[in-house]
């Protein structure tokens, strides 16, 4: 089990299926910001891997199906801010950037919510600092020379 998996195992209390999907759909969403930054070579299995967890896993996945009220919406809203993300990162300024930082892991959200779902509200509250930390591991500072890579190798401001 890769490290990725055991946390989210632990933020849904080991809901086998609540971490099979908040562990394919971060894959996928990984895979998307890849493709649209450019920034790294993904392998055909990768994408292909992607694709077949989306088309085929996702709708398939019971803890999905079963919170999908509570769950859809917060993917809805983790991808517009994850476009906001993406437009302030490339077109705007350092206070632009700063809100970025946060907006382009909304995703995260997805993985609170679960952590509710599948263990209700105190365990909720115990674990999403945690859960928030370990999603933004990254730093600030260490995110900001990502990002100064990713355009240089872009060629965009």
């Amino acid at each position: 089990m890769n490290e990725r998996m055991e946390w989210l195992m632990t933020a849904v209390k080991g809901n086998q299926e609540a971490a099979e999907f908040l562990h394919g759909l971060i894959g996928v969403l990984h895979v998307w910001d890849d493709l649209i930054d450019k920034d790294t070579a993904l392998a055909d299995a990768e994408i292909n891997q992607a694709f077949w967890f989306v088309l085929v896993g996702l709708p398939r996945n019971t803890f999905y199906r079963q919170h999908f009220d509570l769950l859809n919406p917060l993917l809805m809203v983790a991808i517009q801010n994850w476009y906001a993300a993406n437009k302030m990162e490339r077109n705007g300024d350092a206070a632009d950037r700063r809100i970025a930082f946060v907006l382009r892991s909304s995703y995260v959200d997805l993985v609170t919510q679960s952590a509710l779902i599948a263990g209700g509200l105190e365990w909720a509250e115990k674990v999403t600092p945690d859960i928030r930390r370990f999603a933004h591991s990254e730093g600030y500072a260490q995110y900001l020379i990502n990002l100064k890579q990713e355009i240089e190798k872009r060629g965009s401001p």
